[in-house]
């Protein structure tokens, strides 16, 4: 599974070693389409204060969350503190328990 962090290591690998970063530049993008559309289809109809709820790359953080990486890795990648993916956790995925399966 590639991801957001993953291509831009690899675009800035092809920079040093002098390569076009056009396709992965063109890839980024296109995950980034993806993720917010899953982001979008996956909010409830309540409007949040979270922003985790509200990033663009919702989607792709809960995955993060879900798949159980370091809240310092995903505060890095999307650049959201660890407060704030901890309570998104603990408030917004707890009541999505069933879509999210967290534990």
């Amino acid at each position: 599974m590639t991801t957001v962090k993953g291509l831009q290591q690899r675009i800035v690998k092809a920079l040093e070693k002098g390569q076009d970063p056009a396709p992965l530049l063109k890839q980024l993008a296109e995950l980034r389409t993806q993720n917010a559309a899953e982001a979008e289809s996956e909010t409830t109809e309540v409007e949040s204060s979270c922003r985790v709820c509200q990033h663009r790359e919702r989607g792709a953080i809960d995955k993060a969350l879900q798949e159980g990486r370091s809240l310092r890795d995903i505060e890095t990648e999307f650049n959201v503190s660890r407060s704030t993916l901890s309570r998104h956790k603990r408030n917004c995925l707890a009541e999505n328990k069933n879509i999210y399966h967290i534990a």
